[in-house]
């Protein structure tokens, strides 16, 4: 199965404020979260899409991923569409996105160096 990493980007500054996953049409998971920011969901990302209403944020299409499971020594395991999604997050970061980073998660984990801080993959 196929997942899409997408990006929300501002529709006037075109600063990148969400990324997220989906397994179905990216325009279909935007009209979700345009519903959801209606309904009056209390997390960050809606609270941004009511501010900018009438307008509609902007969908990139960061990504296609094929879903693989990862299994790791200890029995854990993360998606690949888990680690594509904290990548482009990673990358994203300093653009005040919404999301937070999960830093305890394994895929954060495998693309920063600790000791650096740097993207290793």
């Amino acid at each position: 199965m196929t997942h899409t990493i997408y990006a929300l980007a501002d529709p006037k500054t075109f600063q990148v404020r969400y990324v997220g996953r989906t397994s179905q049409k990216p325009s279909r998971r935007l009209v979700h979260h345009l519903s959801a920011a209606r309904r009056g969901v209390s997390q960050p990302v809606y609270d941004w899409l009511r501010s900018i209403a009438p307008a509609r944020p902007i969908l990139v299409v960061l990504q296609e991923v094929e879903y693989a499971r990862i299994t790791r020594a200890n029995g854990a395991y993360e998606s690949t569409p888990a680690v594509a999604e904290t990548k482009w997050m990673k990358r994203f970061e300093r653009s005040s996105i919404l999301n937070s980073i999960d830093r305890r998660s394994a895929a954060y984990r495998r693309l920063v160096n600790a000791a650096e801080g740097k993207i290793t993959s």
